[in-house]
């Protein structure tokens, strides 16, 4: 829900020597890239804007490298009050053929969406991707930032007879319904008729914030923000100094762990616990590089989610798009995938998908195991979600499945998988033990001693009904249907379903 460090302690190497020193460095340059307007852009406030992500250039660069296609030329930004803006639309359609289908993001609290960075190269590799980016200055109100929004789809789709996929996480995942609403309600009076067809054909919701109104910060971040006051009445005689400058704020440092106690699940807190961990120790200096190192940490919490940004965000858009939103949800018609990181402790994300999915008319759900609020890092891609659920707007695109000519066998990872979890734990409880006797009359495990039937003789095999009818589970049947120079076909659905 706020702006989140999670993605950069999760992005640094543990082989530097420094990991404390080059996380502060990354998140320092990872949020002036975020904040950074893009060469392709469009204003709709001093505040508030969109920023075209492109492809990767190679497959060395990133979405962070700003790569710009020759079609568009350099610095194209304008603002939406220029006519001739609207050009640019068709021309960043032109760049890929007007073949991806439309993607916009909208970010949680801190309004760049730092915790979704992981997904911007995948994403704008298959879609044509744009992102909401709202200025730390920005004092817009809830509704006057969900009319800036459904602007932007007016003008990227609309107007261009284009369809678009709509993807909010945390408060963006409130702001996200509330846009398709206002968008519904624009295009129904522009035709003049109930059946206008909103061209927000889907709405992907991470870790939605709809269900802020069941939590506690609604009593805690006012006590958060409060702490500025207490700053601000402090002497320079009263400001508390280390060798390395000047001791984190009470704001950054409550902040800070409330943000650390909340946001990673217990995967991303051990990872990042072993990486502090491993930090060797051997002199005073390097206990005063630590601490710097956590002191400028702290306050990149305080530039970059000041108290009084907080205070305007959490204080006037969580409780107004709740009240807005979550009472018009159950006439919101537009396919929508929720997806839940079942270890949210900042938000009752596995209630809320719940909610939502029986609620809503037209909402599936999607559970993370091990995930929490910080769901799109490494282990998710957001890109391959989207396009194997039910709003893969790329489906259209592609020939039914036919589940002949279409059938790939699984990979041998799939069925070893099978095999260990599902096949052998049946053979220990209920496979029969085969032996076989060798020339000398002596009975030995296994059926390596069956004799050859090249000569013609006839062998005779003998089985009783197995518990479980897993009989043919054994590895020995592999051996015998050599032997006898016989396939036998056995249907166990229950064994290898999903294989």
């Amino acid at each position: 829900m706020w702006g989140k460090l999670i993605p950069l302690l999760l992005a640094v190497p543990s082989s530097i020597i420094s990991p404390a020193s080059k996380l502060v460095e990354e998140t320092r340059s990872l949020y002036k890239d975020l904040n950074s307007r893009s060469p392709v852009s469009r204003n709709y406030s001093p505040t508030i804007r969109f920023d075209f992500v492109g492809p990767r250039a190679n497959d060395t660069s990133t979405w962070r490298d700003f790569h710009v296609h020759p079609e568009l030329g350099p610095h194209i930004s304008k603002d939406a009050s220029d006519a001739s803006d609207e050009s640019i639309f068709e021309r960043v359609a032109a760049t890929h053929g007007s073949t991806k289908p439309l993607l916009i993001y909208l970010p949680g609290l801190d309004g760049v969406g730092i915790s979704a960075s992981m997904q911007f190269d995948d994403l704008s590799s298959s879609f044509e991707f744009w992102r909401l980016s709202i200025s730390k200055s920005d004092r817009s109100t809830f509704t006057e930032l969900t009319n800036a929004v459904a602007s932007f789809i007016d003008d990227v789709a609309t107007k261009q007879d284009r369809e678009v996929l709509l993807v909010g996480e945390s408060f963006g995942g409130l702001l996200a319904p509330s846009v398709a609403m206002r968008v519904n309600a624009k295009v129904k009076t522009r035709q003049g008729a109930m059946d206008g067809e909103n061209p927000i054909k889907g709405l992907v919701l991470v870790n939605p914030a709809t269900s802020f109104d069941e939590t506690q910060w609604s009593t805690f971040a006012p006590l958060l923000w409060t702490l500025r006051h207490l700053e601000q009445e402090m002497d320079a005689d009263q400001v508390v100094k280390t060798s390395t400058g000047r001791f984190p704020t009470l704001y950054s440092v409550i902040g800070g762990m409330a943000l650390a106690a909340t946001i990673p699940d217990a995967k991303q807190l051990q990872r990042i616990v072993t990486m502090f961990m491993d930090i060797p120790v051997t002199a005073s200096e390097d206990v005063t590089e630590i601490l710097g190192n956590m002191r400028d940490g702290f306050g990149i919490l305080g530039s970059e989610l000041p108290p009084a940004v907080v205070e305007h965000r959490v204080g006037q858009w969580l409780p107004v798009g709740s009240a807005v939103v979550n009472k018009r949800l159950d006439k919101l018609d537009v396919p929508t995938l929720v997806i839940a990181g079942l270890d949210d402790n900042m938000l009752p994300t596995k209630k809320e998908a719940k909610r939502l999915s029986e609620l809503m008319p037209n909402c599936q759900k999607l559970e993370i195991k091990g995930s929490g609020h910080f769901i799109l890092d490494d282990r998710v891609n957001l890109t391959q979600l989207i396009l194997d659920s039910d709003l893969n707007p790329l489906k259209q695109l592609s020939k039914p499945y036919d589940p002949i000519i279409d059938w790939k066998s699984p990979s041998a990872e799939r069925i070893h998988e099978a095999i260990e979890s599902r096949v052998k734990p049946l053979r220990a409880l209920t496979s029969p033990v085969f032996y076989s006797t060798d020339k000398n009359g002596r009975r030995r495990m296994g059926l390596s001693h069956l004799p050859s039937s090249d000569d013609g003789t006839p062998l005779l095999f003998v089985a009783n009904h197995q518990f479980g009818k897993t009989f043919l589970c054994h590895p020995d049947l592999h051996f015998l249907n050599q032997r006898l120079s016989i396939s036998i076909i056995v249907r166990f659905a229950s064994i290898y379903s999903g294989t």
